[in-house]
């Protein structure tokens, strides 16, 4: 993981999956921000970050809707804490 990285992780505040892009990092937690967002988010826990995107020709690959996806399907269940 590294600055500008976009990540999925575990938000512990609300137990949800966050994906944004790592704004800054620590040696025990990083920072992400959305993209069209104004401020930052909490700061996160490496171990709760479940994956990053790929990249394809040096950009993140895109999935057109996902979003709507993510938003639809949370709305029926949330992840479920360790």
């Amino acid at each position: 993981i590294a600055i500008g990285d976009i990540v999925v992780y575990k938000n512990a505040k609300n137990n949800t999956l966050t994906i944004h892009r790592v704004t800054e990092m620590d040696d025990d937690t990083l920072v992400t921000k959305g993209d069209a967002n104004f401020t930052s988010d909490e700061p996160a826990k490496y171990s709760d970050v479940l994956g990053k995107t790929w990249n394809i020709f040096g950009r993140p690959a895109r999935i057109p809707w996902m979003g709507n996806i993510t938003m639809f399907a949370s709305s029926f269940t949330q992840v479920r804490s360790n």
